[in-house]
């Protein structure tokens, strides 16, 4: 069996899972680049190649993880978590708790959101670009709506606001492991886990009238030092169970 790191962007971090994955744990392992390039369909739909999908373009990520047969995460993962509205919804379902949030489509009449501003507000957009943010005023929500409704790219043009939160907090998934930054019950994590088929996902939870909403899940995060450990020795532990 085979190992794929593939990316769009290589950093640090997919530096040292590869050289952890190949050098200490003596797995063969490829660190694959596919920005700018033909996509090998079947590289990927190789049952005896395991994707690691560190694709962090999620449209691109979603894309790899559809025509993968075995891949971390698996698609399903990525079809619930592409799209921030659709994640909300879906979850409800299963009675996740989910904010308060307002959708905004271009550039609105600035009177038309006056009332939805907070000085802690989240400002997302649905599909996730690299834009989010916290503003404190009117001003500074309408300022980095203007920006993404000139931006060329129309995913810029459908926001989500979130108002009234008070901190955002990160909780990690690999696999069984649980990182979180505060106390939090991992039922919760664990039903989310299941729900969204989550193997390496980094929740992101909001306080918002005083109980802890589920913010944003990605399933492509950043890691540090100590969870790049904790992901490869996951990795080690699906390479042997699919061996």
């Amino acid at each position: 069996i085979m190992i794929y790191i593939v990316t769009d962007s290589p950093s640090s971090t997919e530096l040292k899972i590869f050289k952890k994955l190949k050098d200490n744990f003596k797995l063969k392992v490829e660190l694959l680049n596919v920005h700018s390039r033909r996509i090998n369909k079947m590289l990927f739909q190789n049952v005896e190649n395991l994707i690691i999908n560190r694709v962090f373009d999620r449209i691109k990520a979603f894309v790899i993880a559809s025509i993968s047969k075995n891949c971390i995460n698996n698609v399903h993962t990525y079809l619930v978590t592409f799209n921030r509205v659709y994640l909300y919804e879906y979850l409800s379902k299963f009675n996740i708790p989910i904010p308060r949030y307002e959708i905004v489509f271009d550039l609105p009449d600035s009177s038309s959101i006056t009332d939805i501003v907070s000085k802690n507000t989240i400002t997302m957009t649905s599909i996730d670009i690299g834009l989010d943010g916290l503003v404190e005023s009117f001003e500074g929500l309408l300022s980095i709506i203007e920006h993404r409704y000139y931006m060329s790219d129309k995913i810029s043009k459908v926001n989500i606001i979130i108002p009234e939160v008070e901190k955002i907090y990160s909780c990690y998934i690999i696999g069984s492991k649980i990182v979180s930054e505060i106390d939090i019950d991992k039922n919760l994590i664990n039903k989310i886990k299941d729900i969204v088929s989550c193997e390496v996902c980094c929740l992101r939870f909001g306080k918002q009238d005083s109980k802890l909403v589920l913010i944003d899940i990605n399933p492509t995060p950043e890691l540090s030092n100590e969870l790049i450990e904790e992901f490869c020795k996951y990795i080690v532990e699906k390479f042997q169970l699919i061996r």
